[in-house]
């Protein structure tokens, strides 16, 4: 019989309040051989403690190690100590609702990789955010319904990565040398030489972050990441880590320090080495269009109480159209000056508020 033991990779720092909650959650999973890999990145709280008491109190074996600081780091640590020949890469604020979730995601792997002239496959879940406010939000329903599409930037690390343990290590395992973004780096090697398949279940994940920090500013800071890291601008992400250790965790994301800091990269360039920075923007920007048609739909959807229901070769065909229009200098450089219009209002808009506070605090 063939190894169909899942294991289940999780990073973990500091987690001490959400690691047994997590262990509760998969120890309701119906007929899935698994086991729990918990790869600490140097936790000074009871993390460790837990584990270990952990370990003899569940029906699966729960194994610790430890390793280097680093989400690609400590996956791939795991993924080397694992005894399954399928991986899943989770977060630990992540759970299933579906008690039978592991075992209907294993058995559709598995079914594509039987199918004859076919890419190896890949599994991503989708998402549905765990929140404290339980009123419904166009926001929230959005990025849920985007984690169900293939298309680029929209499966990441918190959606659950299911591969077999060949195909992970013919992809070369995460890099390690990203600070993050490592999953988004798995995403397009898998891309490159397999296929990603929507999991029959979803995975419930915490909104803590979004809810702590804001989700639109979360989502926008996001969004120039995601850009950044397109065009392979690397001087903001060396500067990067410096800006996040500024923000205090128990307050909202502060977006001023990552505009000022963008405004001071750009300031030592050319004018001709910025611009290219921008019309590079604008492609990008340009290339995610379909997002506003999709975004409309759902908007559609969620104001009836029904799910969206467009797939990606849907919004594809449907931008057919708009790709045949913009897809040329013209189009690239209206979307770069969009945009560098908007960097700088929303920098005015930012001052505003940082001085309008000030004031308040003041007094």
């Amino acid at each position: 019989m063939p190894n169909n033991l899942l294991s289940i990779i999780v990073p973990i720092l500091n987690e001490s309040d959400l690691l047994l909650k997590f262990l509760d959650g998969l120890s309701c999973q119906e007929f899935c051989e698994l086991e729990v890999i918990f790869c600490d990145g140097g936790s000074w709280d009871d993390s460790v403690q837990l584990v270990k008491r952990a370990q003899s109190s569940y029906g699966f074996p729960v194994k610790l190690i430890s390793s280097q600081p680093g989400r690609g780091k400590q996956m791939n640590a795991g993924a080397k100590a694992a005894s399954g020949s399928w991986y899943l890469f989770m977060h630990i604020d992540s759970m299933f609702e579906e008690p039978r979730a592991l075992m209907l995601a294993l058995s559709m792997l598995q079914r594509e990789k039987l199918l004859p002239g076919q890419k190896p496959a890949a599994g991503h879940f989708q998402l549905r955010f765990q929140r404290k406010e339980q009123k419904p939000s166009f926001s929230y329903f959005f990025y849920e319904s985007k984690s169900r599409l293939d298309l680029p930037d929209c499966i990441h690390g918190d959606q659950g990565l299911m591969l077999n343990r060949s195909f992970f290590e013919e992809l070369g395992g995460f890099e390690e040398h990203l600070p993050f973004l490592e999953d988004s780096a798995l995403v397009d090697r898998v891309n490159e030489s397999g296929r990603w398949v929507l999991l029959p279940s979803v995975l419930t994940t915490s909104a803590r972050r979004f809810e702590m920090e804001g989700l639109r500013a979360r989502q926008t800071l996001n969004a120039l990441i995601m850009n950044f890291r397109y065009i392979g601008w690397q001087r903001f992400f060396d500067e990067l880590p410096g800006i996040y250790r500024q923000q205090t965790e128990a307050l909202p994301l502060d977006l001023l320090p990552f505009w000022l800091k963008i405004r001071e990269l750009l300031s030592a360039m050319s004018f001709k080495r910025q611009w290219q920075l921008w019309l590079a923007t604008g492609g990008y920007v340009r290339s995610q269009a379909w997002q506003l048609l999709y975004a409309w739909h759902c908007y559609a959807q969620f104001r009836h109480g029904q799910m969206a229901i467009l797939s990606s070769d849907e919004i594809l065909e449907r931008m057919t159209g708009f790709e045949r229009i913009t897809s040329n200098p013209i189009g690239r450089f209206i979307s770069a000056l969009l945009v560098w219009c908007w960097f700088h209002l929303t920098y005015l808009f930012l001052l505003k508020r940082y001085f309008k506070y000030s004031r308040t605090k003041a007094t």
